[in-house]
């Protein structure tokens, strides 16, 4: 895969400059990453089990996420994504919240801005088809979601967890 450009951006989220991926990772500089949770008509969303390719392997994740690229706003990123990761096409995006992730992994440094989005899943819109990056669809809800953020945390991975802290509140009450 190609490196890809994407916008590099200050801590009030406008952007700066433009660089490959693979130097904005290197150098830690800040950029951005749409999010999209799934959501079924029961109200339970989808949360996929992170693939060996990825970072947090074997943790959960955002139904699908990823670089916002250069030019691109979140909610098209937000709607790629979804079509890359899952084989859904969705048209209507609803915003959630946002927050900054920073971590330092072996092969990486993190400083993302996420943007969180919901879309609505419906049974006429065809099976869910993960992609090589996640593994393992299950649908939960935000009760079970809850228990898993307040008793096994380490399940999940931390953009998961600051979306279950920042958006949803679940470590409120």
């Amino acid at each position: 895969m190609p490196d890809e450009f994407v916008d590099i951006i200050d801590q009030d989220n406008l952007v700066i400059g433009q660089a490959q991926k693979s130097l904005v990772h290197d150098k830690g500089l800040g950029h951005r990453v749409g999010a999209v949770l799934l959501q079924r008509e029961d109200g339970r969303y989808l949360i996929p089990t992170a693939s060996e390719i990825k970072a947090e392997a074997g943790r959960l994740y955002h139904s699908a996420a990823g670089h916002v690229l250069s030019g691109e706003s979140y909610v098209e990123c937000a709607k790629r994504e979804l079509l890359e990761e899952t084989g859904l096409k969705v048209e209507i995006f609803d915003y959630l919240g946002s927050f900054w992730f920073e971590k330092h992994y072996p092969s990486r440094k993190e400083k993302e801005r996420f943007e969180v989005y919901r879309a609505l899943y419906r049974a006429g819109m065809g099976r869910v088809r993960l992609n090589e990056e996640q593994v393992n669809e299950m649908w939960l809800s935000l009760e079970e979601l809850r228990d898993m953020y307040r008793t096994r945390e380490e399940s999940l991975s931390l953009p998961l967890r600051m979306t279950c802290r920042f958006i949803f509140r679940l470590g409120e009450g």
